[in-house]
């Protein structure tokens, strides 16, 4: 295994679940393009959930990392964010190793265009809030798959 974290990125702590029910507590850390699941527990790591269309180094260093309820929302720094399930039921083989399973990617968003700083769920896990580095504001409409609108007029990046 590689790096393990990096400074570039938060870390976050999620229940992955199995058929709706929790199946273990992890600690998210990034480093560069690769998010970790260290179960907390077992201080196992699991470096490759979330590798499934195997195209993660393309979006760039992973920024930002939230996680609420069943969902995972990635931010990278090319402005890229993905949303993936966290329920292991869903999970399918990865691409380059059939036996070790990845997180099912449910949404891909290109709608900032650098790093993303900020990454935020609504209550209900319907929306998605994310500010960027380009000073942008973005909500997203998580069942629709849609960018809502873009907030333009900050003076900085947006944490």
């Amino acid at each position: 295994m590689g790096g393990l974290v990096s400074n570039a990125s938060n870390l976050e702590i999620c229940t992955l679940l199995k058929d709706g029910a929790p199946y273990g507590e992890y600690l998210l850390a990034a480093c560069n393009e690769v998010t970790n699941f260290i179960n907390i527990q077992t201080k196992a790591s699991l470096e490759h959930y979330v590798q499934a269309d195997n195209k993660e180094a393309e979006h760039g260093s992973v920024t930002r990392l939230k996680a609420s309820g069943n969902l995972l929302a990635i931010g990278y720094s090319s402005g890229t964010v993905l949303i993936y399930d966290l329920d292991l039921a869903n999970a399918v083989p990865d691409f380059d190793n059939p036996e070790q399973l990845s997180l099912k990617q449910l949404n891909k968003f290109s709608f900032h265009r650098s790093g993303i700083t900020s990454i935020i769920f609504d209550s209900n896990n319907t929306e998605l809030y994310t500010g960027g580095q380009d000073t942008y504001i973005v909500v997203y409409d998580l069942v629709s798959d849609v960018a809502q609108f873009k907030l333009m007029g900050h003076k900085e990046q947006v944490t």
